[in-house]
């Protein structure tokens, strides 16, 4: 073979990708390593590539979707350039009405009021964190959960680059507080609550805590001001295009025996199949449906909720995907698909 072969993390750190982004990166198709030991699961990548990495990698930085990558990586060469200038315009037009939109959005975060303290119950609080642990502990980056204090209730949250964890009013709130969990802290915290009824999770007079009467437990905690407002992602905000049910057991039953590292869902004459096999019906809203997810993910999410059956709510093709269990309606998972079809 003539062209040199690069280790996963030569090849990173020849591209400046991580190497859980060149992972998920072959996952959809988007740079394919040139030989994957078939023993080992080591994944091998040309050195040929190497250009056309580092033009992954910028767009990467540059948070260029990933449907905008793939037009760009896989149309013809002499176009390259050109796309990039037209990407570069379009985001120069929006830059202005995007700034007024994070002005706007800075005004009303000032407005909040912060939530002093909200009580909790343990064994539920600890029930969520290990589930949000289940759900997105599979796939860099993330290394916290964030306990987010809405006036709608308290909520906890996990997420990751491709999946959104959330257990929606776990407990009471007046208002707003962020209290951030390393990820090593976690199972502690969660055996810790197991043991008591009730707990306090107080976020105005740092350093933030959660205690029962005298026992304080500390470790792990933090503020998280950088953390993101997911409710964006959560109804009524997201806007739903189908409504679907599928049998939890069915389901896995389905992503478990596909070979693939991902797994279609298809909707048509109302009936949902997930890799081939007959797991749900249509409830409502527009068909033919078609999205690919990533298995671990998909079957992760389904795992991560309770019952027999879940309920899918569909954005489009390309945009988040919403999974609750019928009888448990406030733990929700969104994944993103990982190739539009």
């Amino acid at each position: 073979m003539s062209e040199r072969l690069l280790s996963i993390s030569a090849y990173s750190r020849a591209t400046a990708l991580p190497a859980s982004a060149l992972r998920y990166y072959d996952e959809i198709g988007l740079l394919r390593p040139e030989h994957v030991d078939q023993s080992t699961g080591y994944r091998y990548y040309s050195s040929a590539t190497v250009e056309l990495a580092k033009v992954v990698s910028a767009l990467r930085v540059a948070r260029v979707p990933v449907d905008v990558m793939r037009s760009i990586v896989e149309g013809p060469r002499h176009d390259t350039a050109p796309s990039l200038r037209r990407l570069a315009a379009e985001q120069r037009d929006s830059s202005t009405r995007a700034a007024r939109d994070l002005e706007a959005l800075a005004a009303r975060l000032d407005s909040r009021t912060t939530v002093g303290s909200v009580s909790v119950n343990g064994p539920e609080l600890a029930d969520a964190l290990r589930a949000a642990m289940n759900q997105c502990g599979l796939e860099a980056p993330w290394d916290r959960i964030v306990l987010a204090a809405e006036p709608s209730g308290l909520d906890v949250v996990a997420t990751n680059t491709f999946s959104l964890f959330c257990h929606h009013r776990v407990a009471a709130s007046d208002g707003y507080g962020r209290a951030a969990i390393r990820r090593s802290a976690v199972w502690d915290l969660a055996a810790w609550l197991d043991r008591r009824a009730t707990a306090t999770i107080t976020f105005s007079d740092p350093p933030i805590r959660i205690q029962t009467g005298t026992d304080t437990f500390t470790t792990g905690l933090a503020g998280a001001t950088d953390y993101a407002d997911h409710l964006a992602l959560l109804p009524p905000n997201l806007t739903v295009r189908a409504q679907l049910t599928v049998d939890r057991g069915m389901a896995r039953a389905a992503i478990m025996e596909a070979r693939t590292d991902v797994v279609d869902l298809v909707v048509r004459d109302q009936v949902v199949r997930l890799a081939a096999k007959e797991v749900g019906l249509l409830l409502e809203g527009h068909e033919p449906l078609h999205l690919r997810f990533s298995r671990h993910l998909l079957e992760a999410a389904l795992r991560a909720l309770a019952g027999t059956s879940a309920r899918v709510d569909l954005s489009s093709n390309r945009g988040p995907c919403l999974l609750r269990a019928t009888v448990q309606p406030h733990r929700m998972v969104v994944l993103m698909p990982v190739r539009p079809s």
